[in-house]
């Protein structure tokens, strides 16, 4: 007997997170979406997206009424300008933080109908949120308060709007992740 697989929205499935992501999700049917294709892994199906254009929004809505997800997971982040030739800080944050509203949007206006229900939506913010002048450890709810690196001031701004837009979503369970800064041998962050 033949069993259908639900189905996974990820995007910034090309980035290093989204390839060590995607073998954890072979019970699943993953629709994968970044600017380029992955090069390790492989996904059922990929669609090329910049979330850096305006255009992303109806582009990414189209996709999810076709696809009918269960899940998004929301990996898209310009981390390390040079290695992704995003070198610009105005469009890293049309990426990072006008992407991560414009995914939002998306999921919203998809979970307007009964025929899509985007059941949950996880976003990967950081520790470096919180910012680097903490005299402390901190807990979930202190104020997200980094002010000097572009990634940490642009994760901070993603949680925000994450946080704000999170109502919209109908239904939608929303995840805010804020793991702390991996290091090690096979890590390219």
């Amino acid at each position: 007997m033949d069993t259908v697989k639900l189905t996974i929205v990820v995007t910034g499935v090309s980035g290093n997170l989204g390839q060590r992501f995607l073998p954890l999700l072979s019970d699943y049917t993953v629709v994968g979406i970044d600017v380029k294709p992955p090069t390790y892994s492989s996904v059922d199906r990929f669609v090329a997206i910049d979330l850096g254009r305006e255009e992303s929004t109806r582009e990414l809505l189209l996709l999810l009424r076709e696809v009918q997800p269960v899940s998004f997971v929301h990996l898209a982040f310009v981390i390390d300008p040079q290695r992704s030739g995003v070198v610009d800080v105005d469009r890293m944050w049309r990426i990072n933080v006008a992407g991560t509203a414009r995914v939002m949007e998306a999921i919203a206006e998809a979970n307007r109908t009964a025929a899509t229900t985007i059941r949950q939506f996880i976003f990967p913010s950081s520790v470096s949120a919180y910012g680097s002048d903490l005299p402390a450890p901190v807990t979930e709810d202190a104020p997200l308060e980094a002010h000097t690196l572009p990634y940490a001031i642009h994760k901070k701004e993603s949680d925000l709007v994450v946080q704000q837009r999170a109502p919209s979503l109908r239904g939608c369970g929303v995840f805010i992740l804020r793991p702390h800064i991996f290091a090690g041998a096979t890590v390219e962050n």
